[in-house]
């Protein structure tokens, strides 16, 4: 049904739903006219979709809009959203809802979505909202509040696809208001890792750290993820986050360090993602290894009398771990002994951590070779953490901008309004109640000069820590059982931490949108 925007308003007047499909007046009328597009679909005002229960539902930016009930998620043509056909779909299938307000609608779309946040933010299967939480709803209302209550909420739409959907929505606006906040922000830095999922398919995530100005501090979320379908070269993943910075605009000068691990692929001189990040970004942009990463390499260098004790620990744990009945006699050997502790640790390279040492009373001979041990840590300590490459040095200002006797980077002007700072009485205790990023952050009206310097020194990552407790989430979202999942949509809302979905907005795209 096309209708003037003249049209509507005599419609309106007029009422009388069955010769004109309309139930009232629009609240937020955006179409001013009406005009054909692509042959296939009309401007459509949110009346026609609200009143009758539908939603206007596209799978991609390029799909053609379709409607969909609320009620029983059913997904109709593109022809169908017409007055007509329409009220058929409401009076044939959900009579009892016929006179039911929009409001009634709304609630029912926001609490699906609601109960989508909660599936993605405990790392749960899809289909765990009809197979298990809406029985439990079910059960519960119907004893607390009557089978009224309960005829209700079973007309809550929670099946796999559409939990899917949802999810897929939430994500999308987090990632809007993540980039809004980055934009605003100006400065950032990065950190970046890859893995391999359970379908052997190779997933690099790249973590943001920004300034939130609303909560005047740095705050850290997820930035991206992305699949690397064949080879995971440098040149590769540069690619591919090359063209994610470029597709929400940011801008490569603002980005300050980018935090890696040592592989090859990372930090090669000529093809190595920060080598060519380098090329693009700002002259004063840094590169940081992982401090985990680098203790780990630090750990390997032992002597050999160590380094023979620990295989052979490594190989008896790893005897017990991998096979069933190993572990059990050991159990049952612990308990006979009395001992505290029955259970052990996977032991394996690339997990340093779970390499930890004990307090343990030990002979003389002993305590010489880790003594001897620890003497060449020391020695090869300065390979990998420089002294002269310490990124504080000029700058412990920033960590407390009221020492007297630091060094300083600074120029003349720079340090004039350091001095300005330090000999200020109440900036010094106003210093003393908030941490050091709140207070650089306070002052970037008055001291921009100094509060750009202090956040750029403050901005970059020190591990990829993040990254990796990410591919911990993955393995909780993509399973053996879910090995052909797209987890991208799920992680994002699942890893974030910084924002929270606007439902109402979400909401309120669904149902004004048009089919353009």
């Amino acid at each position: 049904m096309l209708r003037s925007w003249k049209q509507y308003n005599f419609d309106v007047s007029e009422g009388g739903i069955t010769r004109s499909g309309i139930k009232g007046a629009c609240v937020r009328p955006d179409v001013k006219s009406f005009r054909v597009l692509d042959q296939v679909g009309v401007g459509i005002m949110h009346d026609l979709l609200e009143g009758y229960g539908f939603i206007c539902f596209s799978s991609g930016s390029n799909d053609i809009p379709k409607p969909q009930c609320v009620l029983c998620s059913v997904i109709l043509s593109n022809e169908a959203m017409k007055p007509a056909k329409l009220i058929r779909h409401l009076e044939s299938k959900h009579k009892e809802f016929n006179n039911k307000p929009t409001n009634f609608f709304i609630r029912k779309v926001k609490a699906s979505y609601l109960v989508a946040f909660r599936i993605a933010k405990c790392k749960k299967p899809y289909n765990i909202g009809e197979t298990l939480i809406k029985p439990c709803l079910l059960d519960v209302t119907s004893k607390l509040l009557g089978p009224s209550a309960a005829k209700k909420m079973n007309d809550l739409p929670l099946s796999n696809d559409t939990i899917s959907r949802r999810i897929n929505d939430i994500s999308v606006d987090i990632e809007e208001q993540v980039i809004d906040k980055i934009k605003l922000s100006k400065w950032f830095s990065i950190q970046l890792d890859e893995s391999t999922d359970v379908s052997q398919m190779a997933i690099w995530l790249c973590y943001v750290r920004f300034i939130d100005f609303q909560t005047s501090e740095l705050c850290e979320d997820l930035l991206c993820c992305c699949e690397l379908p064949s080879h995971t070269t440098g040149s590769e993943v540069f690619k591919r986050l090359n063209e994610y910075i470029k597709k929400i605009q940011l801008n490569w000068e603002n980005c300050v360090s980018v935090c890696t691990d040592g592989a090859a692929s990372m930090t090669g001189k000529y093809s190595g993602v920060v080598s060519r990040i380098k090329n693009v970004a700002n002259l004063h942009f840094v590169h940081i290894h992982c401090i985990i990463h680098r203790q780990h390499l630090v750990a390997k260098k032992m002597s050999p009398d160590l380094n023979e004790v620990l295989t052979e620990a490594v190989k008896i744990i790893n005897f017990i771990k991998c096979n069933a009945l190993n572990s059990r006699l050991f159990l049952i050997l612990c308990e006979e002994m009395g001992s505290e502790h029955s259970h052990l640790l996977m032991h394996v390279e690339v997990r340093w951590l779970s390499r930890e040492t004990n307090e343990l009373d030990i002979d003389s001979n002993i305590k010489i070779t880790i003594e001897n041990h620890l003497q060449s840590l020391y020695d090869t300590f300065e390979d990998y953490y420089p002294v002269n490459q310490d990124p504080r040095d000029g700058y412990l200002w920033v960590q407390n901008p009221f020492l007297t006797n630091s060094q300083h980077k600074l120029c003349l002007k720079e340090q004039e309004l350091l001095l300005e700072i330090s000999s200020d009485i109440g900036l010094q205790s106003k210093f003393k109640t908030m941490s050091v990023t709140k207070f650089w952050i306070e002052l970037k009206d008055e001291y921009y000069v100094l509060f750009e310097k202090a956040m750029k020194i403050l901005l970059p990552f020190s591990s990829t820590y993040l990254c990796e407790a990410g591919f911990s989430g993955m393995t909780h979202i993509k399973t053996k059982t879910r090995n052909r999942l797209d987890a991208t949509h799920s992680l994002r809302v699942a890893l974030t931490t910084t924002v929270e979905p606007r439902f109402d907005k979400i909401v309120k795209t669904k149902q004004a949108q048009r089919s353009d």
